[in-house]
């Protein structure tokens, strides 16, 4: 007899109370936007380390497989569980890297390489020497199963526009892609002082 997943039982208690300022989707996705805003600052403030760069990779995709686990909650919650398989299809074409980040972060979690929606892809870093554009340093790139390559800054930057359109097709966010409190303090530290525009609204 196969051993069967035990059902954790629900606290009733909200996310918050672990995750301080966590409680929703749009919260979420304020998270994916950091962790890419960390991975941007270490790729220049750390040009010639490995395991930095690496570590703030993870931890984006992490975060997107989070987003994703809390999207398909809210989802069924409600629409029924039975709008999940079709949700995910879904978002595996409004969102292409979606599966890549999955299977990072579960093999990540589970200590065994996962192949489950990026079939043989893999990380690799380069070293990219210096041009008129960039300095020199080591830069991680996706590479799909026909050896295609594509840069990790530019799929997470794309990952997060890509993952905000999804939040507002699916009625848990409207408007256009909002500058969170810590990110709009980071423009003004750079920058000197920038107007503070309202907050967009949180379905």
């Amino acid at each position: 007899m196969s051993a069967r997943r035990k059902t954790r039982p629900r606290t009733g208690r909200p996310p918050s109370d672990h995750t301080v300022i966590i409680g929703n989707a749009v919260t979420m996705w304020e998270k994916l936007l950091w962790d890419t805003e960390v991975f941007t600052d270490i790729q220049r403030d750390f040009p010639h380390e490995k395991q930095p760069i690496s570590y703030a990779a993870i931890n984006v995709c992490i975060s997107a497989w989070s987003l994703e686990n809390w999207v398909v909650k809210a989802v069924a919650e409600r629409d029924g569980r039975s709008a999940i398989p079709d949700f995910r299809q879904s978002l595996d074409k409004w969102i292409p890297n979606q599966g890549k980040c999955a299977d990072i972060a579960n093999t990540a979690k589970h200590a065994e390489h996962r192949d489950d929606r990026w079939k043989g892809g893999s990380v690799e870093l380069f070293w990219d020497d210096l041009d008129e554009d960039a300095p020199s340093a080591w830069a991680l790139y996706h590479v799909d199963e026909d050896g295609n390559h594509a840069l990790a800054f530019d799929v997470f930057s794309s990952l997060v526009n890509e993952w905000w359109q999804v939040l507002v097709n699916v009625g848990l966010a409207e408007g256009k892609r909002p500058t969170p409190d810590w990110l709009r303090m980071k423009f003004q530290r750079i920058f000197g002082n920038i107007p503070v525009l309202p907050e967009p609204p949180i379905m």
